[in-house]
C-alpha cells in the first residue's frame, strides 16, 4: 500500500517521507533523554536522531527494492568520483572566496575535536540519502519518462532541499535564511545531476560533507561570523557554471527506470 502511494502520489509521498524523517529524529532524541537521562542540551542527541532517521530511510529503500537503483547501495564509478572531486575543489574555492574574501585555510583544533566531524558526516549522509536518494528516485521513477520529466524531478527535489533549510531561522540568523535556501536549491540541481549520471549518492555525500565541514571550519576563525546578501549573491553567481553543467547532464542522462540496477557512466 505504501509503495502504491509512492507511485500514485509521488510528490505527497516524498513530502511525507521528509516530515516523518524529522519526526523520527525528534522521537529518537527524546527516547535517549528518557531512557538514559541524558541532558536535553547534550550534543550527542542530534547525531543519534539523524542516524536513526537515516536507518529508517535505508530500511524504506530496502523494503521498496530501491537501495541500488536509488544509488545508496552503489559506490558509482571512478569517473563519477573524479568529476565530483574536481567540482568540489572549484565549489569550495568559490564559496570560501565569496563568504570570506580570501582563499587561505587553516584547521584549528576545534574543527576536528569531539563530535564535530562525525556530526557533519552523519548530517550530510542523511540529507543526501533523503533528497538525492529517496526523494529524487521516487520522483524520477514516476515522472522520468521524458527529459522534461526527469528535469522536473531533479528541480522539485532541489526545491524541497532548499525549502527545508528554512528551519535554520530557528537556530541561526533569520536574515541569512533566504540566501541559505537559494544556495541549497542550486546545489541540489547539480548534485542531483551527479547522482542521475553516475548512479550513486556517495560522491554527493562526499561533496556535501566536505563543503559543510570546510565552511564551518573557516568560520571558526571569525568572531560571530554572518553571511551577507552580497556574499550569497556572489556565491550563486560563481556557482552558475555548475548549475548549467548540471542541467546539461540531466538532459543527456538516460533515465533510471530504463537502466534499473545499472551504474551510469555515459
Amino acid at each position: 500500500m505504501f509503495r502504491n502511494f509512492a507511485s500514485r502520489r509521488p510528490l505527497l509521498f516524498v513530502i511525507f517521507v521528509i516530515l516523518i524523517s524529522d519526526v523520527i529524529q525528534g522521537l529518537a532524541a527524546t527516547l535517549v533523554v528518557v531512557l538514559f537521562r541524558v541532558d536535553q542540551t547534550d550534543p550527542i542527541l542530534a547525531p543519534i536522531g539523524i542516524l536513526t532517521a537515516t536507518l529508517f530511510l535505508v530500511f524504506l529503500l530496502w523494503r521498496f527494492g530501491w537501495l541500488k537503483v536509488a544509488g545508496v547501495a552503489s559506490w558509482g564509478c571512478w569517473k563519477g568520483w573524479a568529476v565530483a572531486l574536481v567540482l568540489l575543489i572549484y565549489y569550495l574555492l568559490e564559496l570560501i572566496y565569496s563568504f570570506f574574501g580570501e582563499l587561505s585555510f587553516d584547521v584549528p583544533t576545534a574543527a576536528v575535536s569531539g563530535l564535530r566531524v562525525p556530526s557533519v558526516f552523519i548530517g550530510g549522509m542523511f540529507e543526501e540519502i533523503l533528497f538525492r536518494g529517496v526523494v529524487l528516485y521516487a520522483l524520477v521513477s514516476v515522472w522520468g519518462t521524458t527529459r522534461k520529466g526527469v528535469l522536473k524531478a531533479a528541480a522539485i527535489s532541489a526545491l524541497l532541499f532548499g525549502v527545508i533549510h528554512a528551519v535554520n531561522a530557528i537556530s541561526g540568523d533569520p536574515s541569512e535564511v533566504p540566501g541559505q535556501i537559494a544556495i541549497a536549491l542550486f546545489e541540489g540541481i547539480w548534485w542531483a545531476a551527479i547522482v542521475l549520471r553516475w548512479g550513486s549518492v556517495w560522491p554527493t555525500v562526499f561533496i556535501h560533507v566536505v563543503t559543510n565541514w570546510a565552511l564551518q571550519t573557516k568560520a571558526l576563525g571569525f568572531l560571530d561570523y554572518h553571511g551577507t546578501a552580497s556574499s550569497y549573491a556572489l556565491a550563486i553567481l560563481l556557482e552558475l557554471p555548475l548549475i548549467l553543467l548540471g542541467v546539461w547532464w540531466i538532459l543527456r542522462t538516460n533515465l533510471w527506470h530504463q537502466r534499473e540496477g545499472s551504474t551510469y557512466d555515459e
